[in-house]
């Protein structure tokens, strides 16, 4: 709860006769598809009170709570036309779109000349589908505020979806001609004519946008992907550069430009960004960051030629694990283990790289010299996770499932909330075929950390792979979206979940964005061939699973990936 409403509340209770404050109520607005309206003028105590507990019942995402609040408000002051749009959002949000509409028509009846109204009622038409309705509202919103940026910014999305290019285009130079600087009128209308391949006329809008937002990673990506459509590929690379500089060599920054560049379906380009931020006089560790970035996209042999360069300068650990991380996606384990198993005791890194060396030696077979080493380490480094984790799957992949769940129980009841220990075990137990053992383990996390992206995912991907609670499944993942809208893992599991409830083109969509984001990842390229598979397109399903087979999978994974290769070749 923000620390505004909370001692606004504290001022209600107390009894104090409160004037809304335009300030007050915008400064602790998050971020929304609009931000919801503050009253203007006085408001009486009962009608404040009830307005900013729906205020609070938005924040905590409880729309239906918001929507009673927000009715007792307008019931108490019917004279405040905020009060209603901000009813309308609860409603939409809620997803009571019929009631919306007729809270939309209710308002515009008693409030003919408020813009904000307008724009309200033309939101709810449109996420009903009512565009052609839409349109007129819009139209009338900016009639009577040629200023209401969201009306021009929601004009051209109702065009988009009537697939009227042209109109997209006029309603964004109509907003700019109002306001020239508009960041999102600029980047808007530099997206869409980037879509529809009018290069030359995006870089300046996208250079108004970086002059006055150069935070804005999008706009550097989209002026780097329009200087390469135009042949200006060293341009394109310089740009990219100058975004990654400016963060002072920030690792983060360079992850969130690849995936946006991955997410464009440009993983050459995207590999070469990441050849052309690489410099000598980066710190190890942002280099070495860079490195597992190389691993992301695919480009393990880059990642290793890297780490190598890296250990000219310093032998640390992490750069020894880099290069055995970036060998073992190379399928050169032998040559991984020797450098794991040769990072001494006093290195930082010792317990995570002995970790590492006992997945290889057990994914190998080699379950005797694998219990062997994970003991001696534990000896050394007995409180750490990783090793134990490292043991258990070691018993898990000999066939002694029970000696490894029993390893886990002990080690959770020392540590019941760490994190770690309850995805590895949740982990193993849906990989012993007990799902529902797996969700109960992971669960609790969510009670502690309701945000935590892998715990929601866990848990959606397990319901929607059972084909039940499709509901709860998709609230989690809808979450888990938005907290990271550029995780391919969670994209998967969106997708995957579309797939079981049959909705093929939305399965699709996500799908293919989330092979584009974690383009070495074979079980996310053998969804799609199954979704393929399911439209008769043998083909296309044929090739992504050739891609997947040759990534090397293991386990459950490798089986079914090598029964539909054969299957299909067999006819």
């Amino acid at each position: 709860m923000t620390q505004v409403l909370i001692r606004a509340l504290i001022a209600l209770t107390l009894g104090s006769q409160l004037v809304a404050s335009t300030s007050l109520v915008a400064s602790c607005a998050k971020p929304r598809p609009t931000q919801l309206p503050t009253p203007s003028g006085p408001l009486s105590a009962p009608a404040y009170a009830h307005y900013l507990r729906g205020r609070l019942a938005v924040e905590a995402r409880d729309f239906p709570t918001a929507v009673l609040q927000f009715r007792a408000a307008q019931a108490a002051a019917p004279h405040q036309p905020q009060i209603r749009v901000a009813l309308i959002e609860a409603l939409l949000s809620a997803r009571q779109h019929s009631a919306a509409r007729e809270a939309g028509a209710d308002a515009r009846k008693r409030f003919p000349g408020s813009s904000v109204v307008w724009l309200a009622s033309a939101r709810a038409s449109t996420v009903s589908n009512k565009l052609r309705d839409a349109t007129r509202m819009l139209k009338r919103a900016i009639k009577l505020d040629d200023e209401n940026e969201p009306a021009y910014l929601l004009l051209a999305d109702v065009w988009r979806k009537r697939k009227r290019p042209e109109n997209v285009e006029r309603s964004y130079r109509r907003l700019l001609a109002q306001k020239p600087r508009s960041t999102e009128g600029n980047y808007r209308l530099a997206s869409h004519l980037l879509e529809r391949g009018k290069y030359a006329l995006v870089e300046p809008l996208l250079r108004t946008v970086i002059a006055d937002k150069p935070e804005l990673l999008r706009a550097w990506v989209n002026l780097a992907r329009s200087q390469r459509a135009r042949g200006r590929t060293g341009s394109a690379r310089k740009t990219l550069q100058r975004a990654f500089d400016r963060s002072n060599g920030d690792a983060s920054v360079a992850d969130d430009l690849l995936r946006q560049l991955l997410d464009k379906a440009d993983r050459r380009f995207a590999v070469q960004m990441l050849h052309a931020i690489d410099r000598n006089d980066l710190n190890a560790d942002t280099r070495i960051s860079i490195g597992y970035l190389f691993i992301h996209a695919g480009e393990a042999g880059a990642a290793v030629r890297l780490a190598e360069e890296i250990m000219r300068q310093t032998t640390r650990g992490e750069v020894q694990i880099l290069k055995a991380t970036a060998l073992i996606s190379l399928k050169r384990s032998q040559e991984a283990l020797r450098i794991l198993l040769r990072i001494p005791t006093a290195d930082t890194t010792f317990a995570e790289a002995r970790a590492d060396a006992v997945e290889v030696l057990a994914r190998a077979g080699s379950f005797t010299r694998a219990l062997a080493v994970v003991l001696a380490a534990r000896k050394k480094k007995p409180k750490d996770v990783e090793l134990l984790i490292a043991q258990a799957l070691t018993l898990e992949l000999s066939g002694d499932a029970k000696a490894a769940r029993q390893l886990f129980t002990g080690a959770l009841l020392a540590q019941p909330k760490n994190v770690t220990l309850r995805l590895a075990f949740g982990s193993m137990e849906e990989r012993q075929k007990r799902p529902h053992v797996a969700v109960r383990l992971v669960a609790p996390i969510l009670d502690d950390n309701p945000n935590d992206t892998q715990a929601l995912n866990f848990i959606a991907y397990s319901l929607a792979d059972r084909g039940i609670e499709f509901p709860r499944a998709e609230r989690l993942l809808r979450k888990a979206l938005r907290l990271a809208p550029m995780d391919g893992y969670i994209l998967d599991s969106y997708g995957w979940l579309q797939f079981r409830r049959r909705k093929l083109g939305a399965a699709e969509k996500l799908l293919s964005r989330a092979v584009r984001l974690a383009p070495a990842e074979p079980e996310i390229l053998w969804h799609l061939a199954e979704l393929y598979l399911h439209r008769k397109q043998r083909r296309k399903a044929l090739r992504l699973l050739t891609k997947a087979q040759k990534l090397r999978p293991e386990g459950r994974v490798k089986q079914r990936i090598e029964a539909r290769i054969q299957a299909l070749r067999s006819h």
